[in-house]
């Protein structure tokens, strides 16, 4: 909408001009075509929006997120992913992301990887056990996804959420159980349950 609330159309003109003088009183005229472009710069506008907000939401999400090509390169990661890995972008971009895999699930991650390539339906989401740059062990839930490019290449997405401290929780309540279970199983004394109302 324009100044006063009036609808505004956008042309594109192409067209052809004499350069010749004229002569007095002649009107020489003009030659062309314009065309209504509101509907392309419209969609060119949510388009560039939608994009900015995709850009948004992937830069600050808690997980890293990677995209992989066909032949294992790593050709985009997000800051999140290399606060995981511990690794620079210049360290992995382009490269083979399989360099990044030294964990217990380095053939479970490749498996998955091939597999889903070839478009097996696998898990979509496992965890796994990798290490950082520093050669500490780190667990992350894994979630990935094959997508295909407008020229029909394959990539995958991959996020990876560092659930360390939560699976040192889960040891320790299990170890947490296992002690009360033994203690009472083996307990000489009589244990019961009471529940107050």
């Amino acid at each position: 909408r324009g100044l006063y609330n009036e609808p505004v159309f956008l042309l594109e003109a192409e067209g052809i001009y004499s350069t010749e003088q004229p002569q007095a009183d002649a009107f020489l005229g003009s030659q062309g075509v314009a065309r209504d472009i509101t509907e392309r710069k419209i969609t060119e506008s949510i388009f560039k929006e939608s994009e900015e907000k995709f850009r948004s939401i992937v830069e600050n999400s808690h997980a890293g997120i990677v995209i992989v090509d066909e032949a294992f390169r790593l050709i985009y990661a997000n800051d999140q992913f290399v606060k995981i890995f511990g690794y620079t972008k210049d360290e992995f971009l382009n490269k083979d992301f399989r360099i990044l895999l030294k964990g217990a699930s380095k053939d479970l991650l490749i498996d998955h990887y091939l597999r889903r390539q070839q478009g097996e339906q696998i898990p979509l989401k496992y965890d796994a056990l990798v290490k950082r740059k520093n050669g500490e062990e780190c667990f992350v839930e894994v979630i990935s996804k094959v997508t295909i490019t407008s020229l029909g290449q394959k990539q995958t997405i991959v996020q990876f959420l560092d659930i360390t401290e939560r699976k040192k929780w889960e040891k320790a309540l299990s170890e947490s159980e296992n002690k009360f279970r033994q203690l009472f199983q083996n307990a000489n004394d009589s244990i019961y349950l009471w529940e107050l109302e």
